[in-house]
């Protein structure tokens, strides 16, 4: 799946295109089981304490959707959507997340605020039939984080309640943050000098000075993904300290942008020594991990030790023969435990790729007490 950013200095928007894969079949994505609703009036109870809590934790505004009447609403997202949003945002610390939501209030009169926004994601498969649905924006004017979701039921191909997506939106609080303090133009020439020459429109993108595709858009972009990268991948089985360096003490472009990055965090932040422990683990964390006795590595990892996704592959479920009920959640890897109709034991992640674990990876996570 390509995804592609779309960013202007006031307000930015995180659009997720579909692309066909090599079978045919569609990336849509069917509803967790974890996401069942139960009992509307615990869930709604639930998610009013947390996100108070979060709101009190890190200094900024929490609104999301309800359904009901002046009688009695029902909130339309679940606690594990607001686990995830603290997740994230503990990567960066509520000490810095404070400081960007102070800046927006003495600008704005307003929080930082993240909004959930439920929305049809079915790209082609949808009402509109669009080839593109949008996950994320920032809008600095409204101080405005918006965060879309699958409707309450509906399907998906991609939903803005994940940890990268809420990250780089984030970055885009920061960057436009600090863009008005150092001035813009002067910002944007000190991050293309570090490039050696690169230009961007980049594809495929080179991994030695863009540490995604979309970040080869343009500066806002880069900015935008470097940053979230860095926070997101600092977990063993996530590292990527390989792809900063050409030789020792050496940086690449990509990792000079990493160190400018760092230096405007040290510069312009206080109360920042956790936020930069948290950053500068990218240069030791290891690229792969071993979780259960099975070797992992890559950036589908991104949801371990986090609560389970809000959606689940249906591509993979209906080319695997699998089906949705059978799946366990794994915090501990972050990704999905089951068995296919051949009896194949299988490990499913959040972004669509999959392993063969070889083994019953569950028995070993029940012997263990992690499910």
């Amino acid at each position: 799946m390509t995804r592609l950013i779309k960013f202007a200095l006031t307000c930015g928007a995180l659009i997720v295109a579909l692309a066909a894969t090599a079978c045919g079949l569609a990336t849509i994505a069917a509803p967790s089981e974890t996401y069942a609703l139960t009992d509307a009036i615990e869930n709604t109870l639930t998610v009013e304490k947390l996100a108070k809590t979060l709101q009190e934790k890190y200094g900024v505004f929490i609104q999301y959707p309800t359904v009901g009447t002046e009688y009695g609403q029902s909130s339309v997202i679940f606690p594990q959507t607001l686990k995830t949003l603290d997740a994230a945002l503990s990567t960066v610390t509520p000490e810095m997340v404070r400081q960007v939501s102070e800046y927006y209030y003495d600008r704005n009169g307003r929080h930082l605020t993240f909004t959930y926004t439920s929305s049809d994601l079915r790209g082609p498969y949808g009402y509109s039939s669009s080839p593109e649905v949008m996950v994320g924006s920032f809008d600095g004017d409204t101080s405005q984080i918006e965060l879309y979701i699958p409707l309450q039921g509906g399907q998906a191909i991609a939903t803005g309640d994940n940890p990268l997506t809420i990250l780089h939106e984030f970055a885009h609080a920061v960057q436009f943050m600090l863009a008005n303090q150092i001035g813009y133009a002067r910002m944007e020439q000190q991050w293309n000098s570090l490039m050696d020459g690169a230009a961007y429109g980049q594809s495929p993108a080179d991994p030695k000075i863009f540490i995604t595709q979309y970040a080869a858009v343009d500066f806002e972009e880069d900015f935008a993904e470097t940053f979230s990268y860095i926070y997101m991948c600092n977990r063993p089985g996530l590292g990527f300290s390989h792809r900063l360096f050409d030789e020792p003490d050496a940086p690449n472009p990509l990792g000079k942008k990493a160190a400018y990055i760092e230096r405007l965090i040290a510069r312009h932040f206080t109360e920042i020594n956790a936020s930069l422990e948290n950053y500068r683990k990218i240069y030791s964390t290891p690229a792969s991990v071993n979780k259960l006795g099975v070797r992992l590595s890559g950036p589908h990892l991104l949801f371990i030790g986090m609560e389970e996704p809000r959606t689940v592959p249906l591509m993979l479920l209906t080319s695997l023969d699998v089906n949705e009920p059978d799946l366990v959640w794994l915090s501990e890897i972050g990704g999905w435990y089951c068995q296919d109709a051949s009896g194949n034991h299988l490990l499913l992640f959040p972004n669509g790729t999959f392993g063969r674990a070889g083994k019953n990876v569950l028995e070993d996570a029940i012997a263990q007490n992690l499910v």
